[in-house]
């Protein structure tokens, strides 16, 4: 795939009858640069499925690391079509709809808004503790003897106001299935077929907020997902929980296209509960 072919961090491998190489990082991806931070784990139902897409931008350094990261423009449904290639469905499992995704859940840095925190839920102990443990295990040996270096974890009942807090998205659901479809033939399929395979899943994010992957039978913390993400067959067989939030993406360019279509992205979860959402897309050919 073309956007694989610029240099990401090694990747540990765990799992490794299930996922590809770059799939999981087990703690070699970057941490913030800040030397202290508040961070509020968010847990919330799974009720909407929001979509927003993207285009990509550049392809960037990330300062004192090996890592890249990827620069997007929100909100391009009309701006014409682009390429397969930069076109990314950034979906998110929140609890209630929003006007507009994109800008009504996060800053202008892509983090959650403070208002929206205060809306999580209680999670689970175990998942969190988890968390914890693997972001102070990467951020202590790199502050050690540095004023205010240490990470503190919002209580649930916190008023956040004005307080810097860094947002943490994880889900307690278990997710059984994702179908994609499109309206359209595309990749040699009729409409209504399942494409799922056609797609791969990217995190939203690299450092310490990107996406954690938990088993949902055992909730074992199994690491984050690398920055060349994995396939949807590989996150399946992990038996997961829901992403809370992360970037669908195109392996190639259909032979179809150029062409517009809409697509829809299905999640089915352990409880029996769906959500659905759909986004139309213009591909340049």
């Amino acid at each position: 795939m073309a956007l694989r072919n610029f240099k990401s961090t090694l990747y540990t491998l765990f799992f490794a009858m299930l996922c590809s190489c770059n799939s999981l990082d087990h703690g070699h991806e970057m941490v913030q640069n800040s030397i202290g931070a508040n961070i509020a784990l968010c847990n919330r139902e799974c009720n909407v499925l929001l979509f927003d897409n993207l285009r990509l931008v550049e392809i960037v350094p990330v300062a004192n690391t090996d890592m890249y990261d990827r620069v997007y423009e929100p909100d391009i449904k009309d701006k014409g079509p682009i390429s397969a290639d930069s076109l990314f469905i950034l979906a998110g499992v929140f609890h209630k709809d929003y006007t507009d995704f994109r800008n009504d859940v996060f800053t202008d840095k892509g983090r959650t808004k403070n208002a929206l925190m205060s809306e999580r839920i209680p999670g689970d102990p175990s998942m969190e503790q988890q968390i914890k443990e693997y972001i102070i295990s990467r951020r202590e040996p790199r502050q050690k003897g540095l004023i205010g270096g240490g990470v503190t974890f919002a209580p649930i009942d916190t008023d956040f106001g004005d307080v810097t807090t860094y947002p943490l998205e994880y889900r307690t659901a278990g997710c059984t299935s994702i179908t994609i479809t499109s309206t359209k033939t595309l990749f040699g399929r009729e409409a209504g077929s399942d494409i799922s395979d056609m797609f791969e899943l990217i995190p939203d994010s690299c450092g310490d907020y990107s996406v954690y992957l938990f088993n949902y039978d055992s909730k074992a913390l199994l690491g984050k997902m690398g920055y060349d993400g994995m396939s949807i067959k590989d996150y399946l067989a992990l038996r997961p929980t829901v992403l809370p939030i992360c970037l669908y993406h195109m392996t190639q360019s259909p032979e179809e296209a150029p062409i517009e279509t809409d697509i829809t992205i299905d999640i089915g979860m352990a409880d029996g509960k769906h959500v659905s959402a759909t986004t139309h897309v213009s591909i340049k050919g």
